[in-house]
């Protein structure tokens, strides 16, 4: 089982806008190496996809 949280914080200023987000993924005590990797390129992938939709 796999829990995922995110924490976004918001800056702005009159010359910029920046959104931080800070996921957390929390993996069972039971979770194999494979399974570790496998969310941690998921979260990669996930990054690149709103950094892509931004820009």
């Amino acid at each position: 089982m796999a829990e995922l949280t995110v924490n976004s914080e918001a800056n702005i200023s009159d010359n910029d806008f920046k959104i931080t987000h800070y996921p957390n993924i929390v993996l069972s005590a039971e979770a194999t190496e494979e399974q570790i990797h496998l969310h941690k390129e998921r979260q990669k992938q996930q990054i690149k996809g709103v950094m892509s939709a931004i820009y």
